[in-house]
């Protein structure tokens, strides 16, 4: 349950529900940037292919560091700073306007 969640680091926490691609990437294939969990949230699945990896990396540290404080008793986080994540969000979407170019 929740003390699994909270001892799991963020990079395991970023690939949740990436069962298949997790397999995949064993036999050589690229590794996932994301889970189906995190990737159902709107902040991932609607940007930009190009910057999911980025924004995903960044809300599985938060997630993890939300889950800590959850389950050892810490602060609850107050709406500016879940406004802080939004903002951070939208900045990430902001430094990578277009799509990187293939080296050759």
């Amino acid at each position: 349950g929740r003390e699994r969640l909270a001892r799991m680091p963020s990079g395991s926490l970023q690939v949740l529900g990436a069962h298949a691609a997790m397999a995949a990437h064993r036999r050589g294939a690229p590794p996932p940037k994301h889970g189906a969990i995190l990737f159902s949230m709107p902040q991932i699945s609607r940007s930009p292919r190009w910057v999911r990896g980025k924004i995903a990396r960044f809300l599985a540290g938060k997630a993890s560091i939300a889950v800590r404080c959850d389950h050892f008793g810490g602060e609850t986080w107050t709406a500016e700073q879940v406004a802080e994540i939004h903002q951070e969000t939208e900045a990430i979407k902001a430094k990578f306007p277009h799509p990187p170019k293939r080296g050759r």
